[in-house]
Formats: C-alpha cells, sequence, structure tokens
C-alpha cells in the first residue's frame, strides 16, 4: 500500500511538469473552417474600366467572419493589411484575370479565434487563380506567430464588386467575399 501511494504522489507530482510542455490537440491538428467572409477597402481605389491611371493599392480587411470550424476553435474574426504586387486599374486586373493570368496582393493578418488567442500569418490573395473563374481569388499563408504558429494556411474566396465600381464609371474601392472552398490550418 505505501509503494502504491509513493507511486501515485510522485507521477501526481510529475504531472503539471508534463502538462506544461504539452500542446493542446486541436492546436496540434490545426482547423478547418466552412466559412470566410467579409469586406475589403482598395485604396487608392483602381481606376476604372478604360482608364489608362495605374495605381498600386492596399487592401485593407476589418473583421471579416471565420465560422464552422472544427476542433480547438469554432470560430474567429480577421483584420489584414496587404499590398498589390504591381500596379494596376480596373482594366489590367479584370483583362488579367480573365485570361487566366494572377494577379496578387500579399500581406498579414491577424486571426482572432473565439478562445481569445490569435494567428499571426504572412499570406497572399491571388485573383485569377482558378482558371476560368475570375470571380475566385486563392489564399495561401503560413501562421508566423502565436495559435498554429508554423502551420500553412489555404483557401479562396469569391469576390465581388460593388454595381458601379470598375464598369459603372466608379473606381473599385471595396468588394466583398466569401468562401468558396474551407479555409484551412494546417
Amino acid at each position: 500500500m505505501h509503494r502504491f501511494l509513493r507511486v501515485f504522489v510522485v507521477l501526481t507530482a510529475l504531472l503539471p511538469i508534463a502538462a506544461l510542455g504539452a500542446t493542446p490537440a486541436g492546436a496540434a491538428a490545426g482547423t478547418t473552417c466552412k466559412s470566410l467572409g467579409g469586406n475589403a477597402t482598395v485604396t487608392p481605389g483602381l481606376p476604372k474600366y478604360g482608364s489608362t491611371q495605374t495605381v498600386r493599392p492596399t487592401i485593407t480587411i476589418k473583421g471579416a467572419k471565420v465560422s464552422g470550424c472544427g476542433g480547438a476553435v469554432k470560430g474567429a474574426t480577421a483584420s489584414a493589411t496587404l499590398k498589390f504586387a504591381e500596379s494596376a486599374n480596373c482594366t489590367s486586373l479584370i483583362t488579367q484575370i480573365a485570361g487566366n493570368v494572377k494577379a496578387k496582393a500579399k500581406g498579414t493578418a491577424t486571426i482572432t479565434w473565439n478562445n481569445h488567442k490569435t494567428s499571426k500569418v504572412s499570406f497572399s490573395l491571388t485573383f485569377g487563380s482558378v482558371p476560368n473563374n475570375p470571380s475566385v481569388a486563392k489564399l495561401a499563408g503560413t501562421v508566423t506567430a502565436g495559435l498554429f504558429a508554423g502551420m500553412k494556411e489555404t483557401g479562396s474566396v469569391a469576390w465581388s464588386l460593388g454595381s458601379d465600381e470598375c464598369f459603372g464609371g466608379a473606381p473599385l474601392t471595396s468588394f466583398t467575399f466569401s468562401g468558396f472552398s474551407p479555409f484551412v490550418t494546417k
């Protein structure tokens, strides 16, 4: 009986030490989320279709919703800042992606998960990355810090313009996006 008690006390004392180095099961496995959607602003706006003026805008996303996740998290909000890789206008962007030529914006994102932990992500948004589907953009990145650090993120979103932006005589200053494929962190 004393031997059992001694082993029990030793194991109980070691348990908290072992737990300090343990990774939560959900964090080790990553997560797959069913939905990612929100609004993006484009500054300065891409000049309207037919214009010869070009700009190299920044895309800003605030409060995008990530939902339907599995594992250690159930959802999140995301914010990001991306810069177009090259100068463009509505004419060049639409012509490129309609011709299956990729247009890329790169930057960083912060994802705040429902468990109050965050992930810092270095990622790109590539328009025209799905052949013959110009309204789909692919996401690809690496979690550089926080929850899921070192894991890759992938997914794709359908994006759409306002009725007067680009073709209606107004510059492209914003677009909405919603999940086209699952948002995966592995």
